[in-house]
């Protein structure tokens, strides 16, 4: 589990660092969606194991909560007020991991 929520955080990072345009993605992107990423997972374990949580809009909410957040604390925003592009991160985080859970029971 804790592999997934990476991915699901780092690629909603990475991708909002560059605005969607992936032909400008640097290693310093990789870098910093890596540290969000795995801020946001390790996160996300430790919670879903002290709350129990099972609902899969309530567990993509977390994710997308701790996603931004953690985003909002490795780097500035790249786009418009400053919490911005965290705000935007956490969203395609939370659909990403509300896809994944909806994949699980398909």
């Amino acid at each position: 589990m804790l592999l997934k929520r990476f991915a699901e955080a780092w690629v909603a990072c990475l991708t909002m660092m560059v605005q969607g345009n992936l032909f400008e993605l640097t290693l310093e992107h990789a870098l910093k969606a890596s540290k969000t990423g795995a801020i946001s997972a390790i996160a996300f374990c430790i919670a879903t194991a002290v709350f129990k949580v099972y609902d899969k809009v309530v567990i993509a909410t977390i994710m997308g909560v701790l996603t931004a957040l953690s985003d909002y604390m490795v780097h500035p925003t790249h786009f418009g007020p400053g919490w911005s592009e965290a705000a935007a991160t956490g969203m395609v985080a939370a659909i990403l991991c509300y896809l994944a859970e909806r994949q699980k029971t398909q």
